[in-house]
Parts: C-alpha cells; structure tokens; sequence
C-alpha cells in the first residue's frame, strides 16, 4: 500500500514538473529573443522579428514579441519617431500583431498610433486592430473618436488625407458595432471622394442599423434623411441585401411622407428626398402608399405645368403609378389623359404637346390594364398628335384586351 502511494506521488509530480517546463520553455524562447531584439541595431530589429516569426514555437510567444517591440518604438518615440528604419519596425511590428491576433496589445497599439503621426504606421496600426476584430473592445470608440476629428478638420478646410480616411473607414467597419454609425453617417454627410468605403463598413457591422436609419428618416435633416434613405437603398440592393423589399417600401414611404411635409406649403426643399422615394415605391412595388404617390404625384404636375426643369420627376412619378396596379392611380392617369386630349381637341393646332410625357401617361395605363382607360386611349386616336404618340394609344389598347 505505501509503494502504490509513493508510485502515485511521484506520477503526480512528474507530471507538475512537465507541465511547469512547458510553460516555461515559451517565455525562455520570449527572452532570448528579447535580449537579442535589444542588441540589435535599429536596421537589424525587423529581421529579429522576422526570423522569430517562422520559429517552431513562434505561436506561444510571437504575439508578445511584437507587443515588447512596439513599446520599445514607443519608449523612443520623441528621438526617433521620424527615423525611417524606425518606422519600418513600428510598420512590422503592427502588422505582426494583426496577423498573430495579439489582444492585450490593445493599449500599446493606441499608444503608438498617437506617436507616430505618419501613414504608414498610423495605417499598419489600424491594419491591426481591423485584424484584432471586435474583440477589442475600445478600439472601435478610439477610432471613431479619430474619425470625427479628422471630419471636423475637413469642414475647417484642412484636404483630407484619403489613405487614412479609407484605413479609418474600413478598420471601424471591422471593429465597431452599432455605436459606430453616428461618425460613419456623418463621415458620409461630407463630400469626400465615394471611395473610402463607408457603406461597405456601415453594411459590415453588426447592429440595429434598420433602426438607426428609421430614427434619421424620420428625426433627421433634410439632409440627413435623404442621405438615410439612400444608403437603405443601397443596402436592399446588394447580392446579399441587408434589407428586404419590404422594409426599403417602409424606408420610402417614410421618405415620402417627409418630403411632401417639407414640401407642402409649395416649396422643393424636399424635392430629392420625395424623387428617391419614388423610385423605390416603384421598384418594390408598395401598392400601400398609394395615397403619398397621388399627393405627390399632384405636387410635381403642377410644378411641371409652371416648370419644364421637373419633367424628369413627372415622368418618375407616372412609372411610379403604373407599378401601383390599383384603380386609383389608373384613374389618376386616365384623367390626366383626358385633359392632354380636351386641350388638343379644343386648340389643335395651337396646343404643345410634350411627347415623352403623352407617351409614359399612354404606355403606363397600358401597363396598368385598367379597361376604365379605353375611352381616353381610344379618343386620343382621332386627336392631332404625332404618330409616336396614336402607336403608343394602339398598343395600350391591345394590352388592355389581354
């Protein structure tokens, strides 16, 4: 019995033993490598890091290598943070740290980046913390709070630096959540160039972005709810949508009962917000807001009337209509037909007819199909329009006895 405990005791304690060289072998490895990194010159240090990167048991170590490294950079920052082989090292140091995923680094990684002021530490440093993830959990709020700054110092008329912004743009993207769509969205409010990827980094992030836009469209700056609507948008048109048909029909219908709000008392301060609005009723086809589109639709034919420059919105508010499929718009259509051909009836040959817009009213009560229409199309037959608009009224027809 006392040779089995001592057998079982001695097992026990190999096995501690084993354990403790395990764990201590890697920090050996650490030091050595340190005591070599200190020795070396400032151009030799990136190949220390180098050669230590492809060691066998570089994965237990590697990652406080390059933390050690970089606190080296930043302890000299003041003599050498504009030495060209410095910023090499501060450059692979930080890239090391994104490819081994080194976490605790978070702190010195932020360090560095507020000392060394150039792009390419600045970029490798948020190269970094966009391989890092969101397992940082300052990262996204340090980032934002840099992006903001560089916002403010565009609007002062500071040229903005692109490489840093994209860098910003896209390292936020890959560590922020939903707290980080305020900078972005105001980051995109500014005419920077459309390269500095912000809706791909808005799209990437997970959080409540439906919500977030809701709240702008309907709160928001004119400005600001355009701006919403259209990155919605986007984002229900991607291969993989980030949102439905369903919800861009609510996003527009939004937007229209906004812009007719602005609008209402006749001015166009809206304008832009109503025509994208419009253009997505009529690609999702939100039959229930119908009553918006008419009272838009009204809007825009008496601006039209005083003002040649809204024929565009005219005729995207008749597409709209004939993707309605309701009785209503068909009659909103047909009725206005009727006083395209009442005019020409009464004053044939000092009547002007705007063609385009004669055959988008014709093709889109074709569209419709709605047999109330057969009359006006039919009557516009023996009226003085040009042939392009009697083939417009022919083939309505033939589409209304399908």
């Amino acid at each position: 019995m006392f040779a089995f405990k001592r057998h079982f005791f001695m097992v026990i304690q190999c096995t501690v033993l084993g354990l403790c060289v395990f764990s201590q072998e890697p920090r050996s490895i650490l030091n050595s490598y340190e005591r070599n990194f200190l020795r070396a010159s400032l151009a030799d240090k990136v190949e220390i890091l180098n050669d230590a990167a492809t060691d066998d048991a570089a994965g237990e170590f590697i990652g406080a290598l390059y933390d050690f490294a970089l606190r080296f950079c930043l302890d000299n920052a003041e003599l050498l943070r504009d030495d060209p082989d410095m910023i090499s090292l501060v450059t692979a140091a930080a890239r090391g740290l994104g490819a081994a995923a080194y976490a605790p680094a978070g702190e010195t990684l932020w360090q560095v980046f507020s000392s060394y002021r150039n792009n390419a530490t600045r970029i490798a440093v948020l190269g970094c913390f966009s391989a890092m993830g969101r397992d940082n959990n300052q990262a996204a709020g340090r980032i934002g709070q840099f992006l903001a700054e560089q916002n403010r110092l565009s609007k002062a008329g500071t040229p903005p630096d692109y490489l840093l912004l994209r860098a910003l743009v896209f390292s936020l993207g890959k560590t922020g959540g939903g707290e980080s769509y305020p900078v972005l969205f105001q980051t995109m409010l500014i005419p920077y160039r459309e390269d500095i990827g912000i809706e791909e980094a808005f799209f990437s992030i997970p959080g409540d972005l439906r919500s977030f836009l809701r709240n702008l469209i309907h709160n928001g700056s004119t400005e600001e709810k355009t701006a919403a609507l259209r990155l919605a948008v986007r984002g229900g048109r991607l291969e993989s949508p980030v949102f439905s048909d369903e919800e861009l029909g609510e996003f527009a219908e939004r937007g229209l009962q906004a812009g007719l709000a602005l609008d209402s008392a006749g001015g166009t301060g809206g304008r832009e917000l109503r025509n994208l609005s419009i253009d997505t009723i009529r690609r999702v086809k939100r039959t229930r807001a119908y009553p918006l589109v008419s009272r838009h639709f009204y809007l825009v034919e008496n601006a039209y009337g005083g003002d040649p420059d809204f024929k565009k919105d005219y005729l995207g508010v008749i597409e709209c209509l004939a993707a309605m499929e309701s009785p209503q718009a068909a009659q909103a259509l047909y009725l206005q037909l009727g006083n395209y051909n009442s005019k020409m009836r009464q004053n044939p040959h000092g009547t002007s007819v705007d063609v385009p817009v004669l055959i988008a009213l014709i093709e889109a009560l074709g569209e419709l199909g709605d047999k109330s229409a057969f009359d006006y199309l039919n009557y516009a037959l023996f009226l003085s329009y040009p042939e392009s608009v009697h083939a417009a009224a022919r083939a309505a027809i033939e589409r209304l006895k399908r």
